[in-house]
C-alpha cells in the first residue's frame, strides 16, 4: 500500500503539536488544538492543523475523515501494532497516571482497550492495517489479561 499526504505541511505541523497539551485531562487534545490556532497567523493553515490534531482523539466516525486524518490517526496508533516497543509504551503509559490507584487505572485502561477491540477495524489506511492491525490486537489483547488480574 502507498500511504501520501494531501497536505504535507499541515500534517507535519499536526504530528509536532498533537501533544502539546498533556495534562491528563479529557480536552488535552482540543487545547492543543486551540494552541496552534493562536501560533499561527495563517489561520487557514492553522485550522487544517488544528481539524488534524483533533483526528488524534479518536472520537470522530473514521468515514468522515480526510486521508491525512486517516494517516495522523493511523500514526497515533501505530505503537499499538509495535510488538517491540509496546511493553514500554504501556509502563511509560502506567507511569504518566501513576496518581491513580493499580485498581482504578485498571479499569480505566482496560475499558478504553476493549473499546478498541470492538472496533472493526483500528487503523483506517489500508497501508496501516497491512503493517500493525494484527499485531495491535495481539498486544491490546495481552495488556488487557494483564490487567484482569487487579
Amino acid at each position: 500500500g502507498h500511504i501520501k499526504a494531501d497536505n504535507f505541511q499541515a500534517l507535519k505541523l499536526a504530528i509536532f503539536f498533537h501533544d502539546y497539551v498533556m495534562e491528563k485531562k479529557e480536552d488535552d487534545v482540543a487545547q492543543s488544538a486551540a494552541y496552534v490556532c493562536n501560533l499561527f497567523f495563517n489561520t487557514k493553515l492553522a485550522t487544517q492543523v488544528a481539524d488534524l490534531i483533533m483526528a488524534t482523539e479518536h472520537l470522530q466516525a473514521t468515514s468522515s475523515m480526510t486521508n491525512d486524518m486517516q494517516i495522523i490517526h493511523d500514526l497515533d496508533f501505530a505503537i499499538l501494532g509495535d510488538r517491540m516497543n509496546y511493553g514500554h509504551y504501556a509502563i511509560n503509559l502506567r507511569r504518566e497516571y501513576a496518581d491513580y490507584s493499580e485498581k482504578d487505572y485498571a479499569k480505566g485502561r482496560t475499558e478504553f482497550l476493549q473499546n478498541l477491540l470492538f472496533r472493526p477495524r483500528l487503523f483506517v489506511n489500508d497501508a496501516f492495517a497491512a503493517m500493525f492491525e494484527q499485531d495491535a490486537r495481539a498486544n491490546i489483547e495481552q495488556e488487557t489479561a494483564y490487567w484482569a488480574k487487579f
